[in-house]
């Protein structure tokens, strides 16, 4: 029998900011209610944030010289010009 290439899917990630300033980073939903990153506890409840869509960035997946994820205020985002 032959080998199963396995290949790992990248996570897709975004962040926006939040009305009062902060960051939110998580998935992405647009709805009625606008744009909002949405997080879990880890524990299955979901938190819905609103943010402001001009902000609203998807994480490109680059890596630093390291190979090391590029975190916080050093993300690399891709944002779009259509709100």
């Amino acid at each position: 029998m032959g080998e199963i290439e396995v290949s790992r899917m990248r996570e897709i990630r975004f962040r926006g900011k939040r009305k009062d300033g902060g960051w939110e980073h998580g998935c992405l939903s647009v709805g009625r209610e606008g744009y909002e990153i949405v997080n879990t506890d880890g524990m299955g409840l979901f938190f819905h944030c609103p943010v402001d869509p001009s902000t609203v960035g998807q994480y490109t997946g680059l890596k630093d010289k390291n190979g090391a994820e590029q975190k916080g205020g050093r993300w690399n985002y891709a944002h779009s010009k259509k709100t």
